[in-house]
């Protein structure tokens, strides 16, 4: 299968090792093709971050997911991972980026204005701090991730 073959090419261009085991993420489309290899080709894929509106989960649902998510980093428990990585926020005028922008030491991403939309079932607002979460602290925590895994030395 094709799919196969992908997966050998990653794993021999990066050095992946046997048993690699790829996360699949996307959005509207891409979201469902991401939910549908994890399921179809679990052998290469173990999750699937996806977001579309053709799921079908109701609001409750995907709050309970936010607010039990739950990653690598947090279960190795990282010296720069946030403790909560999604923080749901049920305020009307939240998250806001001057409030919500340094929770967790800037590493958490603000979630909230959940709500019903007529082309895409939900809309909601997320904020994050663009250099802590995205290029500095980003790569801080991709860092302490490899040293926890065995990557460096």
């Amino acid at each position: 299968m094709l799919v196969d073959r992908i997966v050998e090419v990653l794993v021999e261009k990066y050095n992946l090792g046997e048993g690699v085991r790829i996360v699949s993420t996307g959005s509207s489309m891409g979201g469902l093709m991401a939910l549908y290899g994890a399921v179809a080709f679990n052998k290469w894929f173990s999750k699937a971050a996806c977001v579309s509106s053709s799921i079908g989960v109701c609001m409750e649902e995907i709050k309970k997911a936010w607010a039990d998510f739950s990653g690598v980093p947090q279960e190795l428990n990282l010296p720069s991972a946030p403790k909560q990585f999604l923080h749901y926020f049920t305020e009307d005028n939240m998250p806001q980026t001057k409030l919500a922008r340094d929770l967790e030491k800037g590493m958490a991403v603000s979630i909230g204005r959940l709500r019903e939309d007529s082309q895409y079932d939900y809309k909601f607002v997320c904020v994050s701090h663009n250099t802590l979460r995205g290029a500095a602290g980003g790569a801080v925590l991709l860092a302490e991730l490899l040293c926890a895994k065995g990557y460096m030395d």
